[in-house]
């Protein structure tokens, strides 16, 4: 039941072998060609300073960037916790609506049935002197 698995070997490429045989040249811009060593050199310093600017350029852009990300993640974060800070008030003042509420009907039913035994006080009162008179 052990059966080997045989592949087929990979067919040599007839084109070109890689990193054998000449290299290709460097395309060089016209406007080297035909400049003096000393000129080379300087376009190379200009070059060099260009590279140099460019990467101050990039890194000074790259901490600014830094330093808004940082801002704004700190600013996310702070509106978050006021968020929930509103919803938690939010929260307060609902509760303390229903049970002020609340505190309301129960007066209102205090003051409903003092009323209705200073009533019936009175009706009490007027019947006994209807009764005396």
């Amino acid at each position: 039941t052990n059966k080997k698995i045989i592949m087929a070997k990979k067919a040599k490429s007839k084109g070109k072998s890689k990193g054998k045989g000449k290299e290709k040249q460097p395309d060089i811009p016209a406007e080297w060609v035909g400049k003096s060593v000393e000129e080379l050199n300087a376009l190379i310093e200009g070059l060099e300073s260009q590279l140099n600017d460019s990467r101050q350029s990039r890194n000074k852009a790259q901490v600014e960037h830094g330093s808004i990300q940082s801002y704004y993640d700190v600013t996310k974060e702070q509106i978050r916790e006021l968020d929930m800070k509103i919803e938690k008030k939010n929260l307060e003042i609902e509760n303390t609506e229903e049970d002020n509420a609340t505190e309301l009907r129960v007066y209102e039913q205090k003051a409903n049935f003092i009323k209705y035994c200073h009533d019936n006080k009175l009706k009490n009162v007027f019947d006994d002197n209807d009764q005396k008179v």
